[in-house]
């Protein structure tokens, strides 16, 4: 068979949609010659007439009207040869008439309809054909074999400590199930209230429970580490406080040590930090001492010097004199055969200097030699003997002396007159500082011996001053220790104090964090059973009222004991919210009682919408205080820009309120209510009539109805979780007695907010 469901509509979907759907069913199965499925189901029925065509397929084959001029152009041009082949006229009533009987051959009709209600009734009435012409399929609620075998089918992809717990927990769902179903029939006997199970609720409750169990386990573990880290960083911190006072302990006496080696330090400083200041001050005076006979000596070699520098100017004349001389000068000097007195008397003194025997043959002899020159050159000028300087003086003496009368008889005899007058200058000179030569020698031999004598001292200066700069060292690292020590002394004290503030701050806290381990410890134990119940109540539990809620919750909890599942005997469903959460419901309106903070739980846990019966309007204005900040749209149905709010929420991840609803929602809300989303391109998509929407998981969708007691058929019931938020006696004595306690008792009221 070719598969043609008739699937989600959109909100526009009307007859001539609908039956351009079933022309192009009957063409496929006319024309093509091929079996042909058209499946719809009564929440598609959006219209009466569509049972009218329907009824006409079925008592007839076809559709008054419903083919147009080229319809029927394709189905002679397609029908023709088959007419042929069947053997019969080909004749257009023939051919047409052939068309139908391959319709009512291959077309395949499908009608999944609800039997509740009056509508089933009345349609029956209107359409006789639905049950003259077609064979009724009746589905009976699944019988306890089925239901079990579900299941255990689920169950064994889930790890569990036992085969028995298994096959337990299998059986403790069959009971809820069947329990609700007989809690509904007592429910509507006694309150005239309708609730349907089904098995989608049954596969709901399997589903939630794997969820929750998995959930509620990490969850548990998660506040168990927590706890758990927090009792062992109070041990820890015990441990350190026991550290921290033997620390102190220890420090106390290396604390004493250390001020007393430190006193004993500066008591040596201060000693050793005197006797370096006392030999400062001799140090000081011997650089005084030292100081005024260099300044003597300094004075008498400047005496020296300026007499020296006196005759200098003249030697260095003679000298540029004996330098300019020639070897031609003084073949010059030795042509004369018979020397005029002058030249003689030159050349004498000359021989005087050098030491050599007075005469014109010694002369003559003497200039004869090359190193004449050198020989005047390298006289020693500083030791001429005095006996030698006594007869050198008639030459000086005399008047015929004189380089300017030499030079007009010999230009060279000038020169060596020039150098022996130097000479003889410059050693009355030498004779003259030969005193203070020797008071200098004398003073710089004091300056030496003072000199040695200030070294010594400045030695031993040295040495105290190291020692005594090695004790400051030591001092300021004892000074140093001692602080370090005193700081850390001070810190242990302020963490010890600090830590036994916190140890005492939470010691009550540490009782109640043990207390809450054991009890997440035995919550895990139960979890099993526990999330059973859990997944039950948000399941099945929304549109009863507490008197319901908790006869079945004690119904499966003594079933449990039965089975022997671990579970906790005092759960109830308001246990599985923080009270954190729970404390933020009450600030955005919610009421304080059990069953509402019940129905917040729901609300909070279904995989499905939820679709609020509120006849007193608490759960609308609850929905929208939470949301507001979100950005919360809120429509109705009869709206007319609904689905293009909805659509557009869906994109962007807004919360969506339709609120005001009757006893039945517009089909095109379906994909909605199912969570049709699937993958498209990388994107999640959800197909909103006919358009195709990007899907944001931040999107939510709630439903309030104000029907005080409405009647919601089986097929809505399954794709919205249904919460009953009626206010009973009960429950207004709850809310009045919260707020009595606001009003009365505020402080109780604030403590309860603290803690």
């Amino acid at each position: 068979y070719q598969r043609r469901v008739h699937g989600a509509i959109s909100r526009n979907y009307g007859v001539a949609e609908f039956r351009e759907d079933l022309k192009h069913v009957l063409l496929d199965a006319g024309c093509e010659d091929r079996p042909v499925v058209f499946l719809i189901n009564d929440t598609q029925l959006s219209r009466e007439q569509f049972l009218e065509d329907i009824n006409n397929v079925l008592n007839t084959g076809e559709v008054p009207n419903l083919m147009q001029s080229e319809d029927y152009e394709r189905i002679m041009s397609s029908v023709r040869d088959k007419v042929k082949q069947a053997g019969k006229p080909e004749t257009r009533d023939v051919i047409l008439s052939h068309f139908v009987h391959l319709c009512r051959e291959n077309l395949h009709l499908i009608l999944a309809m609800s039997p509740i209600g009056d509508k089933f009734r009345t349609r029956l009435r209107m359409f006789p054909s639905i049950v003259n012409c077609m064979t009724i399929d009746w589905y009976n609620k699944w019988p306890e074999e089925a239901l079990l075998s579900v299941a255990q089918r689920c169950f064994d992809k889930v790890e569990f400590s036992s085969k028995q717990l298994r096959e337990s927990l299998c059986q403790i769902c069959v009971y809820i199930h069947q329990s609700v179903q007989e809690t509904s029939e007592e429910f509507y006997n006694e309150l005239r209230r309708r609730n349907y199970t089904t098995p989608t609720s049954y596969l709901e409750l399997i589903n939630l429970y794997m969820t929750m169990l998995e959930e509620q386990h990490n969850s548990l573990m998660d506040q168990t580490q927590r706890f758990q880290g927090g009792l062992d960083k109070l041990r820890q911190t015990g441990d350190l406080v026991d550290d921290m006072e033997q620390d102190l302990k220890r420090m106390q006496p290396i604390l004493e040590q250390a001020a007393r080696d430190t006193a004993t330090l500066m008591v040596q400083l201060e000693k050793d930090q005197k006797v370096a200041a006392e030999a400062r001050v001799v140090c000081v005076k011997e650089e005084k001492d030292c100081q005024v006979i260099m300044d003597e000596a300094s004075a008498i070699r400047d005496s020296c010097q300026a007499d020296v520098d006196k005759a200098m100017p003249a030697y260095y004349q003679a000298l540029e004199a004996l330098n300019s001389l020639n070897k031609k000068d003084i073949d010059e000097i030795k042509s004369f055969a018979t020397p005029p007195d002058k030249v003689k008397l030159v050349m004498d003194a000359v021989l005087l200097v050098l030491k050599e025997k007075p005469g014109w043959d010694s002369a003559k002899r003497l200039m004869s030699d090359t190193g004449f020159l050198a020989r005047l050159h390298a006289v020693d000028k500083d030791n001429i003997p005095e006996a030698l300087l006594k007869k050198l003086q008639k030459y000086i003496e005399n008047e015929e002396f004189q380089p300017d009368l030499i030079r007009k008889t010999s230009l060279a005899c000038m020169s060596l007159c020039m150098w022996v007058r130097a000479i003889d200058n410059y050693a009355k000179v030498v004779k003259n500082v030969e005193p203070k030569k020797l008071k200098l020698k004398a003073a710089e031999e004091k300056l030496d011996v003072a000199k040695s004598k200030l070294r010594l001292k400045q030695e031993e200066l040295a040495q105290q001053e190291a020692k005594v700069a090695r004790l400051q060292h030591q001092y300021q690292e004892s000074i140093e220790k001692k602080k370090s020590l005193e700081a850390e002394m001070k810190q242990t004290e302020v963490r010890l104090g600090r830590a036994s503030k916190l140890i005492n701050g939470l010691a009550d806290e540490r009782v109640r964090w043990d207390q809450t381990v054991v009890k997440l410890e035995s919550e895990k134990d139960n979890l099993v059973g526990n999330m059973v119940l859990a997944a039950g109540a948000v399941a099945y539990v929304g549109p009863f009222t507490s008197k319901y809620r908790e006869k079945l919750m004690n119904g499966w909890i003594r079933r449990c004991k039965t089975l022997r599942i671990p579970v906790d005997e005092s759960f109830q469903l308001e246990s599985l919210t923080e009270a954190v959460k729970v404390r933020g419901w009450g600030l955005k309106g919610l009421p304080m009682d059990a069953v509402s903070i019940q129905n917040g739980t729901i609300q909070s846990r279904a995989r499905r919408w939820c679709l609020c019966i509120d006849p007193q309007g608490q759960a609308n204005q609850w929905i929208r205080n939470t949301e507001r900040d979100k950005g919360l749209k809120i429509i109705k149905l009869n709206d007319q820009n609904m689905l293009r709010t909805l659509e557009q929420a869906i994109r962007v991840g807004v919360p969506v309120l339709l609120e005001n609803v009757g006893e039945s929602l517009d089909p095109a809300l379906d994909p909605v209510l199912q969570k049709q989303i699937y993958r498209q391109g990388g994107r999640m998509v959800l197909k909103l009539g006919d358009t195709d929407v990007d899907y944001d998981n931040n999107f939510r969708f709630y439903i309030t109805t104000k029907l005080p007691n409405p009647h919601y058929m089986p097929e809505l019931q399954i794709r919205t979780t249904i919460i009953n938020f009626t206010v009973t006696a009960k429950g207004l004595e709850d809310q009045l007695l919260v707020d009595v306690v606001r009003c009365e008792k505020k402080k109780k009221k604030k403590k309860k907010k603290k803690l």
